[in-house]
């Protein structure tokens, strides 16, 4: 054998091999349903709304310094901003989510301190459950639907107090799975 029809053999080898597990794990199973994606977003959040609504307290000041009082102080003309805001380093995307919502508690006259405390992290807990009905998702697409399910019990420390927070890149991380 030359050395040109044995590089050729094995490069057919191995391209035969990488289409036969390309079939094995592109194919999507047909796993039983037992509940609609309806059902699990509502579930969802039901369980983050009332999660937003029980934690009472900051993980990290951080938190509140990176969106919701940069928003404010967009909507309303007041409020703090912290030394990375006036040296221009941080971005207002996460910021800028906020603003339409304390926009419409103003129009409604909504802006009460009650709501402008909660109303940020009821909005993330929206966040957080199209995150997790995606995340179970992909579960169910890379294990199966009992798996999936396991996914949506993680309501750990993590998953119950830190990814309720409102930093930047806890909103980053909850869209990962799209």
């Amino acid at each position: 054998m030359t050395v040109t029809s044995t590089s050729v053999t094995m490069r057919q080898r191995r391209q035969s091999y990488k289409d036969e597990y390309t079939k094995q794990t592109l194919q999507t199973p047909n796993f039983p349903k037992s509940v609609s994606d309806k059902q699990i977003f509502a579930f969802c959040l039901a369980f983050r709304m009332l999660n937003s609504l029980l934690v009472q307290s900051y993980f990290n000041p951080d938190e509140h310094w990176q969106g919701p009082e940069v928003a404010h102080r967009i909507a309303f003309g007041y409020g703090h901003l912290t030394w990375e805001w006036k040296q221009g380093i941080r971005s207002y995307f996460h910021p800028l989510i906020f603003l339409p919502l304390y926009k419409i508690l103003a129009l409604l006259h909504l802006d009460t301190p009650w709501f402008m405390m909660r109303a940020p992290r009821l909005l993330q807990s929206v966040f957080s459950a199209v995150g997790d009905l995606y995340l179970y998702k992909l579960s169910a697409v890379l294990f199966g639907d009992s798996v999936a399910k396991w996914a949506l019990g993680d309501r750990s420390y993590a998953g119950v107090f830190i990814l309720l927070a409102l930093y930047e890149n806890f909103f980053r991380q909850k869209f990962l799975c799209f």
